[in-house]
Parts: structure tokens; sequence; C-alpha cells
């Protein structure tokens, strides 16, 4: 009776508008099962990561339609049915599960250089959240305008190989075995590691330190990493940063 006590229809019964709005309802249990299911299949160590993400992710505040049509205005249903974040947490870019991203950014990080108090390292994550949604996003444009977990463009790809120091390209030739050098643009989107690399590179080359707070490396990542010619903003970074900050 609470739920119906918010709902709208201007304080008046419509019963056609509720049997629709429990009709999406229905709809999003369907979803949560199978959000729930997706946790199971993957190694224990995967599972309590997925599982971690899917209870965070129900109560981040997504509004599925069918709370919004049962509850206009009303968020607090959302944070119980926020279930679209789940099914996509099981990440591609070849990594395994999410908590793989601090993972490649700490070992990427201890040899390229964590920054103060491993602000480079949260700077890694952030920028895969901001990015890729932890790996859950891939670009819809035909080809793609970036590649990989930190979705890095040509352009920024190339000027990495030609201007990274030669001292970083044999610390990661033997810490990881790979040429630098000889890395093709589209690696990146099977590899992780690869991928962290670049970023990690990408920023390395900008001659002001990794802010240590967030707000610090949203405006660093807008000015270096989304530039001005980016649609995003500080605000967004941060915004998108949230939901995955339980990973690191």
């Amino acid at each position: 009776m609470e739920l119906l006590r918010h709902c709208s229809i201007q304080n008046s019964f419509d019963l056609k508008e509720l049997h629709k709005s429990f009709a999406f309802l229905i709809k999003d249990i369907y979803k949560l099962l199978h959000a729930w299911q997706s946790c199971a299949v993957n190694k224990v160590k995967g599972r309590w990561g997925n599982l971690t993400a899917f209870l965070f992710a129900a109560l981040s505040g997504v509004l599925p339609e069918s709370m919004s049509a049962l509850c206009p205005g009303d968020k607090t249903p959302g944070l119980f049915f926020g279930i679209y974040f789940m099914p996509k947490i099981v990440c591609g870019y070849g990594l395994a599960g999410p908590a793989q991203v601090k993972q490649f950014a700490q070992a990427v990080c201890d040899v390229l250089g964590t920054g103060e108090q491993n602000s480079a390292v949260y700077l890694l994550c952030e920028t895969a959240a901001a990015e890729t949604g932890y790996g859950s996003y891939r670009d819809p444009t035909p080809g793609g305008a970036g590649r990989g977990l930190y979705q890095c463009d040509e352009i920024a790809f190339k000027d990495v190989q030609q201007r990274a120091r030669q001292a970083d390209v044999d610390a990661l030739k033997a810490a990881f075995d790979f040429d630098l050098r000889k890395v093709k643009w589209d690696d990146l989107n099977l590899s992780p590691l690869l991928a962290t690399v670049f970023a990690r590179l990408h920023y390395k080359l900008k001659p002001e330190a990794v802010p240590q707070t967030l707000l610090g490396r949203a405006a660093y990542w807008k000015k270096h990493y989304n530039t001005v010619a980016g649609k995003g903003s500080a605000e967004e970074y941060i915004a998108r940063v949230k939901p995955y900050q339980v990973y690191f």
C-alpha cells in the first residue's frame, strides 16, 4: 500500500496504466534473475567480485522504466531494482572480471610509476570506469573510435609508441616480455595489459603530476585524456567512477 500511495496518476487509479507498469516490473525481475545467474558461472574469486558489483548496482539508484512508471519522480524504488548495470559487469576487452582492472593497473604502475599515494593506479581505474564502464561498454560506432579498456584512439596510440622513453620500453620488456614498439592498435581490444600500459604511458607523457584527489583527477582526465575536443566533463567522470569505487 505504501508503494501505491506514492504512485502517480494524479491520486487516482488507472488500472490499465498500473497493469502496464507491473508488466514492465516482471520483465525487470526476469533480468534480475538472469543477472544473478551470470554471477554463478564465474570462478569463486570472480563470483564474489561480481556479486559485490551486483549488490552495489542494486543500490546505485539506477531507475528502470517500470519503477519510473510506477512512481514518477521517486528514485527510491530504483535503489532496489537498479539491475541494468549487472549484466554488463561481465567484462569484455580480455578481462576475466572487473576486479582485474586494478590488478593490471597496479602491476603496470609498479613498473611505470604509481604516483604519490598510488594516485596513478586510481587514475587508471577511474579512467577505465569513465571510458568503458570497467570493460562493460563497447563503442557502437562502426569500426570503433577507440580500442581496448581505456578506449585509446589511434593518434594517442601512435604518440605513445613514438615518444615513450626507451627506459620505459626496456622496463616493460623485462617485466612483461613484449616490445612496445611492435604492438598493434587492435591488440588493445583483447589485452587489458597492453591497454593499461598505453593508458599509463599516455598520462606519463604529460608534465603535470597525477592529482591525489578524485576531483583533481577528474579535471586531469578531462584535460589530458578526454581533452577539450571530447564530450565528457569532470562531473560526468565522477558520476561514472562512483559505481565502481568498490573495486579500488
